[in-house]
């Protein structure tokens, strides 16, 4: 199962370059991925990101994403976004 759920980075310096994928897992537990580029910088060309559908969960991504995990849909965006701000105060420490 997967769906698809999309929300703003609000934070100076991070972008994201995908939208937020959610994905269940066999064992129930719930996944979200974000890609994101810091200050505009992206390993993947925009060409490289088509080819993966800007899915992080794709084998062949290999650019900057955070991660959620939960017990639920809602519970692993919540920890997406704790790790998304986790990211940006770690960039300006």
């Amino acid at each position: 199962m997967s769906n698809l759920t999309v929300f703003e980075c609000s934070q100076i310096g991070l972008a994201g370059t995908t939208a937020v994928h959610v994905k269940e897992h066999d064992n129930g537990e719930f996944e979200a991925r974000m890609g994101f580029s810091v200050f505009g910088s992206a390993n993947m060309s925009d060409e490289q990101f088509k080819e993966v559908d800007y899915n992080p969960f794709h084998e062949k991504f290999y650019d900057n994403f955070a991660t959620g995990k939960g017990s639920s849909q809602d519970a692993a965006i919540d920890a997406l976004k704790a790790e998304l701000d986790s990211i940006y105060e770690s960039m300006w420490i």
